[in-house]
């Protein structure tokens, strides 16, 4: 083997193997054991036998029963990544029964494909009918999860997306990422593309992960349902409601543009999970909500007092990233748009 292909292989095969680590943590080790981290351990699997099987065939000469398992492995792609990404954004404690049916359906379908035409004996009905069917099934799945992403991918456009949403968006990019470079390497893009892309997707999901409360977030998503059973005490609720008013309009904290949740409850001593949970209990708001309300407020001053900035220069002086994310968040809590407020106030001193 070549210096060069030594290299790649050597990247490529880094990327799998630490793929399967990252899939037995989720597997096996993260506590409490949580439906949504079994799933996405399996899904982190069946990614690393394809791209295995990959690799191994690029550079070596491997058994056509390997060549099966690789792509028995690649159809299971989509449908994890369907049930993980349901799972985590509903919450959900345990596989319902569309959820078994997006697995067994495939399973079943590869199973009885393998028994019956198995690749070592019938190569010529695996290349390329029974290989278009698994990619075309990969695909299958990618677009109907992509219902269940848009409504987040919209949330991060409007920048009210949260830890949560990026993960979800974060994870279904890479593996459209890596099923277009599958899709291509049909017609004759670079069959290794897709190993060492897998390598380059898994150092990001490894490095999205590095941060604590994106941990926090990823691995207990749902923790919330349990609170529905833990209601926190009235006393409790509103000591840590007060604290959050006096500090919001003491450090006016809600300035800051990139403010997060876990930040807020560090600062009245609490815990993420609490703090969302008192917010939504007693103000039957989100966070993002009950930030953007302060915000709102803020640039209604600086309406009133017909400064020199312009209405997209007050949003960036209140907090808001962007013109559509502050114009959105100030019609739903004033009913009506920063350049109408403005407008009436301007005509009352006119008067």
């Amino acid at each position: 083997m070549e210096l060069w292909n030594q290299i790649l292989f050597f990247l490529a095969g880094l990327g799998v193997f630490n793929g399967i680590l990252l899939s037995v943590y989720f597997l096996l080790l993260i506590k409490p054991r949580r439906s949504a981290n079994i799933v996405f351990g399996f899904f982190m699997l069946m990614l690393c036998i394809r791209i295995g099987k990959s690799l191994f065939h690029s550079f070596t000469e491997i058994d056509r029963i390997y060549l099966q398992i690789g792509l028995s492995a690649c159809i299971m792609i989509g449908p994890f990544l369907s049930v993980y990404i349901d799972h985590f954004t509903n919450t959900k404690t345990k596989l319902d029964r569309k959820n078994w049916l997006f697995l067994l359906v495939p399973f079943c379908s590869i199973l009885v494909i393998g028994l019956v035409w198995p690749y070592e004996q019938y190569p010529q009905h695996w290349n390329p009918r029974i290989v278009l069917f698994i990619y075309g099934t990969w695909i299958f799945y990618m677009l109907l999860t992509l219902k269940q992403v848009i409504p987040t991918l919209k949330k991060t456009i409007s920048k009210q997306g949260e830890i949560a949403d990026y993960w979800i968006l974060l994870i279904y990019s890479c593996t459209a990422l890596l099923c277009l470079a599958y899709s291509l390497a049909l017609v004759g893009f670079p069959y290794l593309a897709a190993p060492l892309l897998f390598s380059f997707v898994l150092y990001v999901i490894i490095g999205f992960l590095f941060t604590k409360s994106n941990r926090l977030v990823v691995f207990q998503k749902g923790k919330s349902i349990k609170y529905k059973n833990q209601k926190i005490e009235d006393s409790k609720s509103e000591e840590m409601l007060d604290k959050l008013s006096s500090i919001m309009r003491s450090e006016k904290l809600y300035l800051d543009k990139k403010i997060k949740l876990a930040q807020v409850a560090n600062s009245i001593g609490s815990s993420p999970h609490e703090l969302s949970q008192v917010i939504n209990d007693r103000l039957e708001i989100s966070f993002n909500q009950y930030i953007n309300e302060y915000r709102v407020k803020e640039a209604c001053i600086l309406l009133k007092e017909n400064s020199l900035l312009t209405i997209e220069g007050i949003g960036a002086e209140v907090g808001f990233s962007s013109r559509s994310a502050f114009y959105s968040a100030f019609k739903s809590v004033m009913n009506q748009t920063p350049g109408q407020f403005q407008g009436k106030k301007v005509k009352k001193v006119d008067n």
